[in-house]
């Protein structure tokens, strides 16, 4: 049977009912404007989300009379005037809107032209999706994706670190051992030093990595005891005060006289962070002080109380952004091989942790140039009452404390004397070699190699130094170690060609690059900055003997572990925009390469080139180091060698000369748009 009411409908007005119910029943947002982005009717949805009581409501306003804000109104606004102009509908749109009740929801709009009887074009219908779950879900996955890409750089920087953190002491090593196997009468204290303080820089490395597994793979567990924390912090001043005195530094530890003389806690624990900080106090401070003090901060009742510990120096200090991320795991702010001072990034991660095992808290505070404080409050009990008489609260050591007659650590003999290092001994015409090295160990280890096979060894410290040393033609050969502090390996290189060329040199220097990392991009970087090979850490006898014929004396002749670098040039470089084959070949099928390019387009415009151009504005390196590392990573998968090629270039004019970043700068920005031209080209014509 047929309602009645539809009886009476006749078809125009049965049509408008059923198009009234579609519209207001599509589970989407509707709307339609005149040419001045005046509303002529809405669905339901969308009546809903700007706060009115009826879709009729809608009529004759503007996006300004509802809830959204001015500059949302404006960008609609500017969208209607862009469809009605070119006649050309304008597809997901990603926008946002802030509704009556203050929510900001996200939202995928498509808007196309609305025409009259005439088929003129007489305002604008558009039709929107609320996406604010999924763009917060993207947001999410986009934030584990950082998190997860920077634990991934942590670890292969913590390889770098390792690789370099073990080599270098293990140089020592093998290299003064070698000298022992071939030269009679050299088992002496000083070598035997050398050796012993290398072994102990190795152990101390693993003894941090065990220490490291045992806290991520088995449960904490540290037995609470009655201790004397006074007791503590003289068993580890008497532990680092050797240290202290062979830099010359000022050690002294405070005890606060009203702290109780014994008390009940995690003693073992307590002295882990104790002496990871005031291990890394000393290791950062160069001169001045390093100060631990011991206070009551809290008196939570008559037995329960808050220790307070504090470890003060006058070091090198922390920038206030990179504060927070310190305590992360295998956090270095600067790589072990890219400067003089060791450590593998797992200290303060290892204290961060002990410490929130005892619900305690750890606090620093620092400035750059001028040092870090250190603060960690402990909840304990008392086990005793104060007692220590007023005289005693406070020790102040110096060199001339009883403890002053223990030998400090070494690192490089002083007063090291042989006959291999004195020059007399050498032939009249002994070519003359650049040693660049901060390392001391090394310096000395791959002095007396080189003095052994008859060279004359000049060393340089710093870039800075061996530029100041350096002169066309002086040197026969340079080894250049790549991980100097300040002036990099790199660069030093690049400031020696430059000198060269000024000097109007007749033949180029050889310099051969020694690594003791596993550092990216080493070739291409020594390749740019002008060395002819790659050595990695420590030397053999056998390869100063057989670099020198090769680069010295002209012999055609392979190099056991040395990697051949030539300068690269145009005719060398890759001329293809984009190769689809070979990113087809790498992950399998077409689709994924569509996918990959299409997710590197979006990345490369929406994220990679505005970072870019930021940290280049504000003249940080850092940031655009990462920044580029990153890209390069996605481009080992889409294979864009033109684009790649300046990414390189570009990465390598921030390791180099930030003077020259313009131009590579200008060579990225000119790639990135030809790929994008191409891209487009060939995602239309359905190439890709």
């Amino acid at each position: 049977m047929v309602d009645t009411k539809f009886k009476q409908m006749d078809n125009s007005d049965l049509e408008k009912f059923y198009l009234k119910q579609l519209v207001n029943n599509v589970p989407e947002f509707l709307f339609w404007k005149d040419k001045n982005s005046v509303f002529l009717g809405c669905n339901k949805n969308f009546s809903v989300m700007a706060g009115l009581a009826d879709s009729s409501e809608i009529v004759g306003k503007t996006d300004y009379d509802l809830p959204w804000s001015k500059e949302e109104s404006d960008s609609y606004r500017a969208d209607d005037l862009e469809v009605m102009r070119s006649g050309q509908g304008k597809y997901n749109i990603e926008e946002s809107q802030t509704t009556k009740t203050g929510e900001l929801f996200t939202l995928l709009t498509n808007k196309i032209p609305l025409y009259d009887q005439n088929g003129d074009i007489s305002g604008v219908i558009g039709i929107y999706t609320d996406i604010t779950k999924l763009k917060n879900t993207q947001i999410k996955l986009e934030q584990e994706k950082i998190r997860a890409e920077a634990a991934n750089r942590a670890k292969t920087e913590f390889l770098a670190n390792i690789s370099h953190d073990v080599k270098t002491p293990m140089t020592g090593v093998v290299s003064v051992a070698d000298l022992m196997m071939h030269t009679s009468g050299w088992c002496t204290p000083d070598k035997a030093a050398i050796i012993h303080s290398s072994g102990l820089q190795v152990l101390n490395f693993f003894n941090s990595c065990l220490e490291l597994s045992k806290l991520e793979i088995t449960e904490w567990s540290s037995a609470e005891e009655v201790f004397s924390l006074k007791t503590l912090f003289e068993e580890i001043y008497a532990l680092f005060l050797p240290r202290a005195i062979s830099k010359g530094l000022q050690f002294t530890i405070e005890y606060d006289t009203t702290l109780p003389l014994t008390l009940f806690g995690h003693r073992g624990s307590a002295y882990r962070v104790v002496l990871n900080l005031v291990g890394n106090a000393l290791k950062f401070t160069e001169t001045g002080s390093v100060q631990l003090r011991a206070f009551l901060a809290e008196s939570i009742n008559e037995k329960s109380l808050r220790v307070g510990i504090e470890i003060k120096d006058t070091g090198v200090g922390i920038p206030e952004d990179k504060q927070q991320i310190i305590f992360e795991k295998l956090c270095r702010l600067t790589p072990s091989y890219q400067g003089k001072i060791e450590g593998s990034g797992i200290g303060l991660y290892i204290v961060d942790q002990y410490v929130k095992y005892m619900d305690g808290s750890i606090n620093v505070e620092s400035t750059v140039g001028k040092g870090s404080s250190f603060t960690v409050l402990l909840p304990m009990t008392s086990a005793s009452t104060p007692s220590l008489p007023e005289n005693t609260a406070k020790k102040v050591f110096t060199e001339t404390n009883p403890f002053s007659h223990a030998t400090p650590p070494i690192t490089a003999p002083a007063n090291f004397s042989d006959s291999s290092t004195d020059e007399t001994t050498l032939a009249a015409d002994a070519p003359r070699i650049l040693l660049v090295e901060d390392s001391d160990l090394i310096q000395v280890v791959t002095k007396m190699l080189l003095h052994e096979a008859g060279f004359r060894v000049d060393v340089a410290s710093s870039g800075e130094e061996a530029l100041e040393m350096f002169s066309a033609g002086k040197y026969g050969l340079i080894y250049m170690d790549i991980g100097l502090p300040v002036m990099s390996g790199y660069e030093t290189a690049h400031a020696i060609r430059a000198k060269e060329k000024t000097e109007h040199a007749s033949r180029l220097t050889p310099i051969i690059a020694l690594t003791g990392h596993g550092a990216v991009d080493v070739q291409t970087f020594c390749g740019q900055a002008g060395m002819q090979g790659v050595l990695s850490k420590p030397l053999t006898r056998e390869q100063v003997e057989n670099v020198w014929k090769r680069y010295g004396e002209g012999e055609s002749i392979d190099i056991a572990g040395l990697t051949l670098i030539a300068s690269p040039s145009p005719s060398s470089i890759h001329s293809q925009i984009i190769d689809v084959d070979a990113t087809v070949t790498l992950l399998g099928t077409e689709q994924k390469a569509r996918d990959l390019f299409a997710v590197f387009a979006k990345e490369l415009t929406e994220q990679c080139l505005p970072n870019i151009e930021k940290s280049i504005q504000h003249h940080n390196r850092e940031a655009l180091g990462k920044q580029l590392h990153a890209m390069l990573g996605t481009l080992c998968y889409v294979k864009v060698p033109l684009l790649h090629q300046a990414v390189v270039d570009l990465q390598f004019a921030a390791q180099s000369d930030f003077h020259t970043i313009e131009t590579a700068y200008q060579q990225l920005q000119k790639e990135a748009e030809n790929f994008m031209d191409l891209y487009q080209k060939m995602k239309n014509e359905g190439e890709i």
